[in-house]
């Protein structure tokens, strides 16, 4: 899967955010500077883009020890040449997301991954040292573990890895590159389905804002991720089909879910759990929580499914 993109190179990533973040970056500020006045809630998103941007390309240059090339935008001289440089940014930050940009999806779909998930859709990343090096400039640290027991690689295929710093209580020391960029996609996502944004179909109409054929609206990839777990016969097992969240607790090897009466709970193996929640998780349908005791969390659904 996505092999396209060379996952498996630390290069990658730089490459990456040269290409899209940095010219993202340059757009999202002058954007929130542009339509302060005439897209309060434009601007607003664009600005928090820009600052989301500038820690991804600042924790990028302090890890690879290089200074990325400047990327220069004229200032718009009338309304006209605003709005042109208001239609670049939304198309560069739609086309940023999951849906359309293979990069973006592989940082994604890392950020809670069990290691036998990991290794089926990305066997590149099976070479220990090759794995090493992309969880060191992500940031990917081990969230959740099993207890451990016999034979060791049932234990190592269940570790949860992910990004401390995106939707966990853990405490952090710093951002993690990975987590930076989840936010930077969940913030874009929020962009795209925001009815308080006047220039939406006044200025600019969003299915034009996109590349032909790709789903980076939040709308067009949810059900693109709906029809892709239907596809692949994804069976939510003892859990809701339609949870909008739920809240669980794991004891050894059973994972608990209390379902909204006193005595009724779901319970099941945590290697069911994590084989069940792993495909949803992966294309961002779900989300797991992990709270600070690493022995709890919930799961959320964006959308029902």
């Amino acid at each position: 899967m996505l092999e396209e993109i060379k996952y498996w190179k630390p290069e990658f990533i730089l490459q990456y955010i040269e290409e899209r973040i940095v010219p993202l970056r340059v757009l999202a500020e002058k954007a929130s500077k542009g339509f302060r006045d005439l897209d309060p809630e434009l601007s607003s998103y664009a600005k928090r883009i820009s600052e989301l941007a500038s820690n991804i390309i600042d924790k990028a240059e302090t890890i690879y020890s290089t200074r990325l090339p400047a990327y220069e935008v004229r200032e718009p001289s009338d309304i006209y040449e605003l709005i042109e440089l208001g239609r670049e940014f939304l198309e560069k930050a739609f086309n940023l997301t999951i849906g359309a940009e293979p990069r973006t999806f592989f940082i994604w779909s890392l950020r809670k991954i069990t290691k036998i998930y990991l290794r089926e859709h990305y066997p590149k990343l099976k070479d220990q040292e090759v794995f090493n090096s992309v969880a060191k400039i992500l940031g990917l640290e081990v969230l959740l573990e099993p207890p451990k027991m016999e034979p060791k690689e049932l234990f190592e295929d269940y570790t949860l890895y992910g990004y401390p710093d995106f939707t966990t209580e853990l405490q952090v020391k710093q951002r993690t590159l990975g987590g930076l960029v989840c936010e930077l996609n969940e913030t874009i996502w929020e962009l795209s389905r925001d009815k308080e944004i006047r220039s939406y179909d006044t200025l600019y109409e969003k299915p034009k804002l996109r590349e032909y054929g790709q789903y980076s609206l939040y709308s067009d990839y949810i059900v693109r991720a709906r029809d892709l777990l239907d596809s692949i016969g994804w069976d939510s097992g003892p859990l809701p089909r339609l949870p909008s969240k739920l809240d669980f607790r794991i004891r050894d090897l059973i994972v608990d879910i209390p379902m909204g009466y006193a005595t009724y709970r779901v319970s099941m193996t945590l290697f069911n759990f994590l084989d069940t929640a792993m495909p949803p998780q992966m294309l961002g349908l779900w989300e797991l929580y992990i709270k600070s005791d690493r022995r709890s969390g919930r799961i959320m659904s964006r959308e029902p499914i």
